[in-house]
């Protein structure tokens, strides 16, 4: 009896040790793969450019992406997604995110601006997005405390500010509305005197962790003080509402309302089919 339990007991022990090593080796797996997704994204997102008007200098890209996403929520949501910015000095100016998407992993891009200036995307050349406004003119932050002098101050203020803000969006086809996250941290944060900006940062609010709109709010100068300016850029193609305080303050019509449109301040289009993460596997394997 005893060499039958010891024999039972070291089976269990072997099954168990080898689900383990099959979980590691799946995990590992899955980390490879997400690892190889994220770089085609960020390989496939430089290879847009975006000029101010005509301007021969492309606006300075941030090469890493600012926050990495899914979302299992949407039927035809992202299993994978990176989303940038394009800067403007250390401003941001436009955003830009790429997901490999459910159920066929195309990819799919939206561009967003921050800007009344004309913009132009461009792909190898090709013209892809030529916005000439801007989503959401700035907003004044009327009753909200002076930006602090330190800057350790002004986050808290930032984050303070970006809360006061309730965003959602709606279904399109249902109308049924979805409350949006705010998440706590900014993606981004800058400065840049030349511009008269003492201080700045980028929030997004999301469904899962995918951002459905960002907010970019600022310490400007006006009239020989600090006052705080906000701006949303949408990242979805649903329409957005944002109330402060129970009253609205913006709102935007869904994307595929007005039809699809490459002048409009937002894109969402489909960039490559399965075969473009294909291809760049292929030439991974052969480096």
């Amino acid at each position: 009896m005893r060499l039958e339990t010891l024999a039972l007991l070291l089976s269990m022990a072997f099954s168990v040790s080898t689900v383990r090593s099959q979980e590691t080796e799946t995990t590992s797996e899955q980390k490879a793969e997400t690892q190889l997704r994220r770089a085609y994204l960020g390989d496939l997102a430089k290879q847009y450019t975006l000029t101010v008007e005509s301007m021969e200098t492309p606006l300075a890209f941030t090469e890493d992406a600012l926050l990495f996403y899914s979302n299992p929520t949407k039927e035809l949501g992202s299993t994978h997604g990176s989303t940038f910015l394009w800067l403007d000095g250390k401003r941001p100016l436009a955003a830009c995110s790429f997901s490999i998407r459910r159920p066929n992993n195309s990819v799919g891009l939206e561009f967003s601006s921050f800007t009344e200036k004309t913009l132009e995307c461009r792909r190898q050349g090709r013209l892809t997005w030529r916005p000439d406004r801007w989503n959401c003119e700035p907003l004044s932050i009327t009753g909200a405390p002076a930006p602090a002098s330190q800057a350790s101050h002004r986050l808290v203020q930032m984050r303070a500010l970006a809360r006061q803000f309730d965003a959602r969006c709606f279904d399109r086809r249902s109308g049924e509305a979805t409350d949006l996250r705010l998440l706590p941290q900014p993606l981004y944060r800058y400065s840049d005197s030349d511009k008269g900006i003492s201080d700045g940062a980028i929030f997004a609010y999301v469904i899962s962790n995918d951002p459905e709109l960002l907010l970019r709010l600022e310490a400007i100068e006006s009239g020989g003080d600090l006052v705080w300016q906000g701006s949303f850029a949408r990242m979805t193609s649903r329409q957005i509402e944002v109330t402060k305080d129970g009253t609205k303050v913006w709102e935007i019509e869904n994307f595929y309302d007005k039809g699809r449109a490459y002048d409009r301040p937002y894109l969402e289009t489909r960039a490559e089919t399965s075969l473009g993460f294909d291809l760049f596997q292929q030439r991974q394997a052969r480096e």
